[in-house]
């Protein structure tokens, strides 16, 4: 009677470690794939990130441009007032796009920035 005890013991024991190893191997392949999904996050913050700092280069390049444009604007010597006044409007216009999407594109990198320090 111990002896088959002891058997059916065994076996519920071999059963539950059974169970237990199945258990582990699948909670293993779903951290696996939640690490890969994470890292592939990283990857695609970390290129959206490098992609929003080069059109926020490219956004400074041209804010810049815009306004050593304004200045050879204001410093000419136009004699038509009204076509230096037209001119002088569209490049004050242009630079206040520029530099609104500059502050977009900063705000943007910073809050990337932020996300991945936190990942």
């Amino acid at each position: 009677r111990l002896e088959e005890e002891n058997t059916q013991l065994r076996s519920k024991v071999e059963s539950q470690q059974q169970e237990l190893e199945r258990y582990t191997k699948g909670e293993a392949v779903n951290l696996r794939a939640a690490a890969d999904d994470l890292q592939r996050q990283v990857v695609d913050e970390r290129t959206m990130t490098k992609q929003l700092r080069m059109s926020l280069q490219a956004a400074e390049e041209r804010e810049i441009e815009l306004q050593d444009r304004l200045a050879k604007v204001h410093a000419s010597t136009l004699h038509d007032k009204s076509e230096l006044e037209r001119v002088h409007a569209a490049a004050e216009e242009q630079a206040t796009t520029a530099a609104d999407k500059t502050r977009a594109l900063q705000e943007q990198v910073t809050s990337l920035d932020m996300a991945l320090k936190q990942m």
